[in-house]
């Protein structure tokens, strides 16, 4: 549902949304790791871009995960970025993602 509000109106969709524990599945385009070891699994849901921070706990979970897995990923929705120049289409952010078996 999120996805779908979001693509009819952003901001109303960031209103409802903002901070709610969602659950989301989707087609993982990348999992990488910062100089902080917090590790992050960006997929597609929708045809609708996402990042999520692995919450540490469920790391080990992530280094499991292969671009193009499917992937069922519950977290906290915290945003979307954007940047026209970079790439067109916003990205969702969540946080304290956990990884649904």
């Amino acid at each position: 549902k999120l996805t779908s509000d979001f693509k009819t109106d952003s901001s109303k969709a960031r209103r409802k949304y903002n901070y709610d524990i969602i659950e989301m599945t989707g087609t993982v385009n990348k999992v990488e790791k910062d100089q902080q070891g917090h590790v992050y699994i960006d997929f597609v849901a929708n045809d609708v871009k996402v990042q999520c921070l692995v919450q540490d706990d469920d790391k080990a979970n992530a280094a499991n995960v292969k671009e193009n897995d499917p992937i069922r990923i519950k977290g906290k929705y915290t945003g979307y970025t954007f940047d026209e120049i970079v790439d067109p289409q916003p990205q969702l952010q969540f946080r304290d993602c956990v990884i649904i078996k």
